[in-house]
C-alpha cells in the first residue's frame, strides 16, 4: 500500500512539475496594432525610431538589430491612438519626414489601411539575435515613420493616394441666393479658390442681388472717400477695423470690409 501510494504522489508531483514548467516556459502576450500600405499591400507596424532596436550588432554590410517588442508594440499602439483609433478597413492619411521610398514601405504615398492586430509571444531578453516575429498570429514588418502626424481619414486607398486635395478636408463650394446671401452648395460655381474660407469670400464680393461685397463696400464711406481721394494711411486703416468693422462676431458685410482693409494694409496704403 505505501508503494502504490509513493507512485501517486511521485506522479502527481511529477505532473505538477511539468505544469510549472509550461507555466515558466510560456511567454507572455504582447499587441501590434498593424496595417497595411494603400500601394504595395506590405504589412507593417510603425515605430518612430530606430531605438526599437535596442542593443545591435553592426557588421560591415550587414545590420544585426535586435529589436525590442516591447518598445515597438508600445510604439505601434501610440501610432493607432494618433491616427484616431480607427476600425478595420478604415483608411488614413499621414505625414512623417521620413523617406516613405523605400522598398519594405509604402512608394506611393502615406496611406495605411487599418486590419486589425497581431498578437505575439513576448520572452525576453533579446541580446543574441533578432526577435522572430513568425509566431505572430499575423505576420508583419517594420515601418519607420519619424515625427508622424495625422492629417485625416480616407473614404479608401484610392482616394488617399490619388487625391490632390488632404483626406479629411472638406472643401465647401458656395452659392448665392437672390437676396444676395452665401450658402454652401456641392455645385455652386464659387469653388476651387483653394479653401472652403476663400470660396465664401469669392461669393460675398461678387454676389448680384444686393447683398454681395460690391454691394457692402460701395455704401461704405471709407470705400468711397479711397476711390475718390486715394490709400488711406495705416492709423486710418487701424481705426476702421477696431472701431468699424466688427471682427469678433463678424457678419457677411464686416468680413467683405476686413477683407478689404486687410487688402489696403498689405499694399502699403
Amino acid at each position: 500500500m505505501k508503494k502504490v501510494i509513493k507512485n501517486i504522489l511521485n506522479e502527481e508531483l511529477e505532473r505538477t512539475r511539468e505544469m510549472m514548467g509550461l507555466l515558466v516556459e510560456q511567454p507572455s502576450q504582447i499587441q501590434f496594432p498593424i496595417w497595411e500600405t494603400c500601394q504595395n499591400g506590405v504589412v507593417v507596424a510603425p515605430f518612430s525610431s530606430n531605438n526599437v532596436f535596442g542593443q545591435a550588432v553592426i557588421n560591415p554590410g550587414n545590420w544585426n538589430g535586435v529589436y525590442d517588442p516591447m518598445m515597438w508594440s508600445q510604439e505601434s499602439q501610440a501610432f493607432y491612438s494618433l491616427m484616431g483609433s480607427p476600425n478595420i478597413g478604415d483608411v488614413v492619411q499621414f505625414d512623417t519626414t521620413t523617406d516613405t521610398t523605400a522598398a519594405f514601405q509604402d512608394a506611393y504615398g502615406k496611406c495605411l489601411k487599418y486590419i486589425g492586430i497581431s498578437t505575439c509571444p513576448y520572452n525576453p531578453p533579446y541580446t543574441n539575435s533578432p526577435w522572430d516575429m513568425g509566431a505572430c498570429s499575423t505576420y508583419f514588418g517594420g515601418a519607420l515613420y519619424e515625427n508622424w502626424s495625422y492629417i485625416g481619414a480616407c473614404s479608401d486607398c484610392l482616394t488617399c493616394t490619388s487625391s490632390q486635395a488632404p483626406c479629411g478636408s472638406q472643401i465647401d463650394s458656395y452659392e448665392c441666393d437672390n437676396n444676395g446671401n452665401c450658402y454652401v452648395d456641392p455645385t455652386g460655381q464659387y469653388t476651387g479658390y483653394g479653401s472652403s474660407q476663400a470660396n465664401q469670400t469669392a461669393c460675398q464680393q461678387n454676389c448680384p442681388g444686393g447683398g454681395g461685397c460690391n454691394s457692402v463696400l460701395s455704401n461704405w464711406g471709407w470705400w468711397q472717400s479711397i476711390q475718390q481721394n486715394g490709400p488711406k494711411p495705416c492709423n486710418s486703416i487701424c481705426n476702421q477695423i477696431e472701431n468699424v468693422i466688427n471682427d469678433v462676431n463678424p457678419s457677411a458685410a464686416d468680413t467683405c470690409m476686413m477683407d478689404y482693409a486687410v487688402t489696403q494694409a498689405i499694399s502699403g496704403g
